[in-house]
């Protein structure tokens, strides 16, 4: 029984190892797959960068037998990362935490410790089950951070909007002007889709209220509500953008705020034990004298 489980663990091993070498540098497309495909058209910002390679074989395949629930598909989104790739990270992981299972069970039977196969099995699948899992964990951290940084340039887009209104500039430039005088990922997202709202005739705040859903940034849906309300029904735009604008400095600055006082917290927990063992070191030998030990 011991044959077919190191052969098992050696597959295993071989394959995951050999997935992890070619994701880390994948090959370059043959020059007419490239051509046929399109690829040397310059990609539009925001939007995911199409895989190749394996990656695109196994995550399409993967994607297709899938099911990915709204948060995750916001999650790549705001990382603008494919859905192909997300779903080789995960055969890729549930393959090499799977095969950690009959390689330990091989090399437990090296040392005379045999192992039920029906056990080395199911706990394989568990494991196999839990990488799956893993890169959705990545995913979500990453993606927590990067609507951080959303919400810091929004802010900044909103008043820079501000400004060119109070110059004398339209709704629609000042969208415009603002998306292209900042740098990062908000300004990027941002202006391609103002950009795809011009070619497709759609109203600028119709745009941001789409980006703001599939990124899962509300505060994208609000200034889009609030453009939506002056364009529409003649309110002041500028008032309504400086206080979006003020509003969103106030979120951030509270988010700011109860994240250091998180951190705060979370430091007093090894200050606590250092104290706890200091304390046990001076009392142990008065509770040995008192215990008559």
């Amino acid at each position: 029984m011991i044959a077919p489980l190191a052969l098992l663990a050696a597959a295993g091993v071989w394959a995951g190892l050999s997935l992890l070498l070619r994701g880390l540098r994948p090959p370059p497309p043959p020059l007419a797959e490239a051509l046929a495909a399109g690829e040397w058209h310059p990609h539009e910002p925001g939007s995911p960068v199409p895989e190749r390679g394996w990656v695109a074989r196994v995550g399409a395949a993967a994607a297709r037998a899938a099911w990915l629930p709204r948060s995750a598909q916001a999650d790549l989104a705001v990382l603008s990362r494919s859905r192909d790739r997300h779903a080789a990270e995960q055969v890729l992981a549930a393959c090499c935490f799977a095969s950690f299972v009959p390689l330990t069970a091989v090399a437990l039977a090296a040392f005379g410790v045999g192992l039920p196969a029906g056990l080395v099995a199911l706990v394989a699948v568990a494991f196999g089950a839990g990488g799956l899992a893993v890169p959705g964990l990545v995913v979500r951290t990453e993606a927590t951070k990067a609507r951080d940084e959303l919400r810091h340039g929004l802010c900044a887009f909103a008043d820079l909007v501000v400004i060119v209104l109070a110059g004398g500039g339209g709704i629609e430039t000042a969208l415009a002007d603002a998306s292209r005088a900042g740098e990062g990922p908000a300004f990027t997202q941002i202006e391609s889709a103002l950009g795809a709202a011009r070619v497709k005739g759609t109203p600028p705040w119709d745009a941001l209220s789409a980006l703001g859903e599939r990124l899962g940034v509300g505060e994208l849906g609000e200034l889009g509500a609030n453009l939506a309300l002056a364009g529409t029904h003649g309110a002041r735009v500028r008032q309504a953008l400086a206080a979006s604008a003020a509003s969103l400095r106030a979120r951030r600055i509270a988010r700011v705020e109860a994240k250091a006082s998180s951190a705060t917290e979370a430091m007093n927990v090894p200050v606590a034990g250092m104290l706890f063992g200091f304390l046990a070191f001076l009392l142990y030998p008065s509770l040995l004298a008192v215990l008559g030990m």
